[in-house]
């Protein structure tokens, strides 16, 4: 099974990888390694976490089940299955709303958890390091947002 330490991840990961070398090491420094049994709920669907309580998750050993209660299409069920290198709860470091899904271990694994705390604070210890995070955060989700209206065009024309 592939394992990635923390800062490979932070590296190697779409979101954060277009940093440079001296804010990927803060984010490293930052950023909280724990581990999570097989099973384990991360984030439920539904809940409106505290705004203390919201995290970014990157995935550094084991595998992440991403699931939906109500899917109109296909029904309740498995959305995605991530592993090492992938992330997840990006938008709950900017917005306060119930979850969209319920994130939960498929297996043990590790994981390095960014709170919307710790982003916060960095703004006052490193503004230019906070201001790269922020801009990597909000590429993503202008790219999730892309990928969201592409689909929706498709369906709507298909």
């Amino acid at each position: 099974m592939t394992s990635l330490s923390l800062d490979e991840a932070i590296a190697r990961s779409s979101l954060f990888g277009d940093l440079d070398a001296r804010s990927r090491a803060l984010l490293g420094r930052i950023m909280v390694e724990r581990t999570a049994r097989r099973g384990e709920a991360l984030v439920r669907e539904g809940d409106r976490p505290h705004p203390y309580g919201d995290a970014l998750f990157l995935v550094l050993e084991g595998q992440v089940e991403i699931v939906r209660k109500d899917r109109d299409e296909a029904g309740a069920g498995p959305l995605a299955l991530l592993g090492p290198g992938d992330f997840f709860g990006v938008v709950s470091l900017v917005d306060d709303g119930p979850r969209a899904a319920t994130c939960q271990m498929a297996s043990h694994g590790r994981l390095g958890c960014l709170a919307r705390r710790t982003l916060d604070a960095l703004a006052h210890s490193d503004l230019d390091v906070a201001v790269g995070v922020e801009h990597a955060i909000a590429r993503q989700i202008a790219r999730d947002l892309r990928l969201f209206n592409e689909k929706l065009v498709r369906q709507v024309e298909g």
